[in-house]
This record gives structure tokens, sequence and C-alpha cells, in this order.
């Protein structure tokens, strides 16, 4: 089987397997028919992962859409803002 990688944006480092073997948009002529994780990684964006089934014959086809990644510290900033305050009424 074969298996066609994309993202969004492109240009993302592809893993198969936890093996690099190039970046987005890549096409892989020859892949042992199975299962298999597919992990994308771009500079400033999450870590994009997927498990995908190989099949003799076909195209298997992945496209991971990479959301920004934001630094622990905004990431926190922002969980305290969406979560309300607790209220101390009534404990004591």
């Amino acid at each position: 089987g074969s298996l066609y990688v994309d993202s969004r944006p492109r240009g993302a480092t592809v893993f198969l397997d936890g093996r690099s073997i190039g970046q987005t948009p890549l096409s892989l002529p020859e892949v042992p028919i199975g299962a298999h994780v597919v992990r994308l990684e771009l500079a400033g964006k999450r870590t994009w992962t997927t498990s995908t089934r190989v099949v003799a014959g076909e195209t298997a086809r992945v496209t991971g859409s990479l959301e920004d990644r934001l630094d622990e510290a905004v990431e926190a900033a922002a969980r305290g803002t969406s979560r309300r305050p607790q209220s101390s009424a009534g404990k004591r």
C-alpha cells in the first residue's frame, strides 16, 4: 500500500512509526500493510499524531491541521481566566 501525508500549514516534518521520513506534502509509494502511527511536527505548532491503516493496493491519506503552540505561561493565563473563581462563602 501507499501513504499520502499532508498538513495545514505545509512543511511539517513527518514521522512514520517514530522515524523521520520527510516533510509534507509527502507521498510514500511502498508502505507495509497494517497499522502505522503518523506524527507531524512543525516549529511553533503543536505536535499532531494519528494512527492509520495501510491496505494493499490502496493509498491511505492523512491530513493534519496544526494548531499554534502557546507557551506554558500563556496557556496558564488562559486557563486562569477561563475558570470561574470559586466562592469561599460558607466555608470555614
